[in-house]
């Protein structure tokens, strides 16, 4: 696994939250404008000339028209971008438990292992000296 290939398994947290705070904005647009839109209509709708009316209308199903696309790409970019957690579970834990990368790792723990027991021999052989007194 390269150096960017780790990277990136580390930045999926970032993008992932990236693509639910702008689905999140999104939707709070989309309702606003809706609301806004919809108040409008209702307590205003006498006042309004047939311009005025078909004006509003053209402006809100235009920006349904741009947001109802925008809304499902970003859910689907929330949905489908792991987590960190999740893109070590995909990508990170089967090359850790190949077969050569276990294969090594019983190599580095047989060197740890006698390397230690030579560590407690030294020991035990000076321990086994008699000290010379000054």
């Amino acid at each position: 696994m390269s150096a960017w290939e780790v990277y990136l398994v580390t930045r999926c947290d970032a993008v992932h939250a990236a693509f639910m705070i702008c689905t999140i904005v999104s939707v709070m647009v989309l309702g606003t404008a809706w609301l806004i839109y919809s108040l409008a209509c209702i307590m205003g709708a006498e006042e309004l000339s047939p311009k005025e009316k078909a004006n509003g209308d053209r402006i809100i199903k235009r920006l349904t028209w741009w947001m109802a696309p925008l809304l499902l790409v970003l859910s689907l970019g929330t949905m489908a971008v792991p987590t960190t957690k999740q893109a070590a579970a995909i990508w990170v834990i089967p090359r850790l438990t190949s077969p050569q990368v276990q294969a090594e790792a019983g190599e580095f723990y047989g060197l740890a292992k006698e390397w230690l027991a030579q560590q407690v021999r030294g020991k035990q052989l000076k321990r086994e000296q008699p000290e010379k007194a000054p």
